[in-house]
């Protein structure tokens, strides 16, 4: 069985109290199958446009930060003069990252020196995500492409994977 911790923190002045959407039901292993492809065939990072039928196109960005991390982000549904952040940047963290991986991985996702401690006192695996607007973490697509995502990179590496639970007699 497969099993990736999805952490939130929100980054001020968002205000998040840790309510998250749940997974939409039966887009997992569909969407895995997509972000699996879209790692083999390009390595370097990559754009991804979903739209879920009810749910408005989501867009999502994939940088690697050398080989066994990198960041997720979010860009807002709605672009608004003058804001430079997106609505989410998550962090993929497995616990084999190198020093070198890390350093990558601080270039590409410059946050505050507390929230990085937060992510990296993290149990890993962990889809850390840091919350710039807070709404975006209640939308089921966002949730539903985090965690289809993290599962597929993180199996990768087997960090993700936890023994089934014994049947019950």
């Amino acid at each position: 069985m497969q099993v990736v911790r999805l952490r939130f923190a929100a980054v001020p002045p968002a205000k998040f109290h840790g309510q998250t959407a749940t997974r939409l039901e039966g887009e997992g292993a569909t969407l895995c199958r997509r972000f699996q492809e879209a790692l083999v065939e390009k390595p370097e990072g990559f754009g991804f446009n979903i739209e879920f039928e009810g749910f408005p196109l989501v867009k999502m960005g994939w940088k690697p930060a050398g080989q066994t991390a990198g960041v997720l982000t979010f860009p807002p549904f709605v672009n608004r003069p003058g804001r430079t952040t997106p609505d989410l940047v998550c962090l993929l963290l497995n616990g084999l990252e190198s020093p070198q991986d890390l350093a990558d991985l601080a270039r590409l996702a410059p946050l505050p020196a507390p929230l990085w401690q937060e992510a990296m006192n993290a149990q890993k695996p962990v889809a850390f995500s840091f919350v710039f607007t807070a709404g975006r973490v209640r939308e089921p697509a966002t949730i539903t492409m985090i965690s289809a995502f993290a599962n597929t990179f993180f199996a990768q590496f087997g960090t993700n994977d936890v023994p089934d639970p014994a049947p019950r007699e």
